[in-house]
């Protein structure tokens, strides 16, 4: 059966790489995906995809107490974080995907995180450790609750009460914070997260840590479909 055959839009409205990327979304337990493949076609346009700047933000992001808020991000914060042209049209389309309620802000990590994932996880294992990054605001790879609460809620869809479950049985020493490391030794052990482990990987050392792979930029094949001569 083609690809497109699972989705209830009009086929002939998409590209095979669109439905490529349908596909796989359909696959992953990212909870905002609705307009996905409409904000991969604006970047595309905005020239994300080749100048990587969602990559650089998270790689290079700043951390302390003047860094930006990223949960409450707005237009002209947007614009300035990907380098791009606050009075264009496509700007703040992309922006308005993500903006709730006509609040004027938008959480720079779910559209990171869910833009990012796309691209650079090719396992549910991965994208709980790309969040995990995304979502750490102290910039030495510590999560509060409320932190891996969000990181496991957008990236594998775990309840916002599994979430706090799981910090208080990883944080079992009561720091305050627990590192990924930690939480995948923890995962590797429970049933409930076996999909996190479909060829049995075994956790790394905590010493030994590593960041998701990276990508030469953030790119998807979502191009806009051509129209016919």
């Amino acid at each position: 059966m083609p690809i497109a055959e699972h989705w209830t839009y009009p086929v002939s409205d998409y590209t095979y790489n669109d439905c490529r990327l349908l596909s796989r979304v359909k696959q992953m337990r990212l909870p905002h995906t609705t307009n996905l493949l409409e904000v991969q076609k604006l970047r595309t346009k905005l020239g994300l995809n080749e100048s990587c700047a969602e990559d650089r933000l998270v790689s290079e992001r700043p951390h302390g107490p003047l860094a930006l808020d990223w949960s409450a991000v707005s237009l002209a914060q947007f614009a300035n974080c990907l380098c791009l042209d606050v009075k264009d049209p496509a700007t703040k389309h992309l922006f308005q995907l993500y903006e709730k309620d006509g609040s004027g802000v938008i959480d720079l990590r779910e559209y990171l995180l869910c833009v990012l994932v796309i691209s650079k996880a090719v396992s549910s294992l991965e994208m709980v450790q790309l969040a995990f990054q995304i979502y750490d605001r102290s910039g030495v790879g510590r999560l509060g609750v409320q932190e891996t609460a969000e990181a496991l809620h957008n990236s594998v869809n775990v309840t916002w009460e599994d979430g706090y479950d799981v910090f208080r049985h990883v944080d079992r020493e009561n720091k305050g914070h627990i590192t990924f490391g930690e939480f995948e030794e923890y995962a590797s052990k429970r049933s409930e997260f076996s999909f996190l482990f479909p060829h049995e990987r075994r956790p790394q050392p905590r010493h030994a840590e590593a960041r998701p792979k990276e990508t030469p930029c953030a790119s998807v094949d979502a191009e806009p479909k051509s129209k016919a001569q």
